[in-house]
């Protein structure tokens, strides 16, 4: 079972944490045996500010079995080009991700950051969420926060 490219086509509020230009349809994602990969944090952070997009950000570590649960899930949602995704390993940036997911200490975090007014605005969800959660997140903002 070698390299699956994913093409993905188009279809909160807390803080500002975050410290990410692809054409309409393109490779998000690259799985390789079952496990989700992305472009790094920095990369996509700044891909995302740069178009005024959505960033999504899971951190989740291989050992957690949630993790690879919503990285399947995430793994088989249609992306939008108003999303930027990527996924910050736990064990491999511990620094990164603790500043990412602030207080909450149960993985895997899923966070949410809209550009709101020249801001980054988050939300933070811990656990495993729904099928359907993941695809209204990676659909992209609601039009009034574009």
């Amino acid at each position: 079972m070698g390299l699956i490219l994913m093409l993905l086509a188009a279809g909160q509020v807390g803080d500002s944490t975050p410290t990410l230009d692809r054409p309409p349809l393109f490779v998000v994602a690259v799985q390789d045996k079952g496990d989700l990969r992305t472009d790094d944090y920095e990369t996509v952070y700044k891909r995302a500010k740069a178009k005024g997009c959505r960033l999504v950000v899971l951190v989740a570590a291989k050992w957690c079995a949630p993790c690879r649960e919503a990285k399947r899930q995430i793994g088989r949602t249609a992306i939008s080009p108003r999303v930027e995704f990527c996924i910050v390993d736990y064990d491999a940036d511990r620094k990164l991700a603790r500043k990412i997911m602030q207080d909450v200490r149960r993985l895997p975090v899923l966070v949410v950051y809209d550009q709101v007014a020249g801001r980054w605005v988050a939300s933070r969800h811990s656990g495993l969420q729904s099928r359907d959660f993941y695809h209204r997140v990676f659909a992209g903002p609601p039009p009034s926060l574009k």
